[in-house]
């Protein structure tokens, strides 16, 4: 698999393409990845720490304060957690109808 090296500090060097976090993730992904392939160190490595650097500058333009963020990962943590429980309920409530059910047979 060829490396694109070449390609990835480009890109660090003019990140304006990379505007959403997905698309800089990636980017940040990819630059690691070619980073390893060449036996090269990304904790080093200038393209990495640039595209990271732009990361981060899309992170913090998106208007939300880190408790706010905090608060709807919480509140996201308890709907899982709530659905689980639910759901695992339903299913033991199910099991005890069909256990009934099976009994009354």
């Amino acid at each position: 698999m060829p490396l694109d090296t070449l390609y990835r500090h480009q890109q660090a060097l003019d990140s304006s393409a990379l505007t959403i976090i997905i698309a800089s993730v990636h980017a940040v992904a990819a630059a690691i990845d070619d980073c390893r392939q060449a036996d090269r160190d990304p904790d080093a490595d200038a393209a990495v720490i640039l595209l990271a650097r732009h990361l981060g500058r899309i992170a913090e333009a998106i208007p939300a304060a880190d408790g706010e963020l905090r608060q709807r990962c919480i509140e996201r943590i308890a709907a899982i957690r709530g659905n689980r429980v639910r759901r695992a309920r339903e299913g033991a409530e199910v099991s005890v109808a069909l256990e009934t059910t099976r009994i009354a047979a």
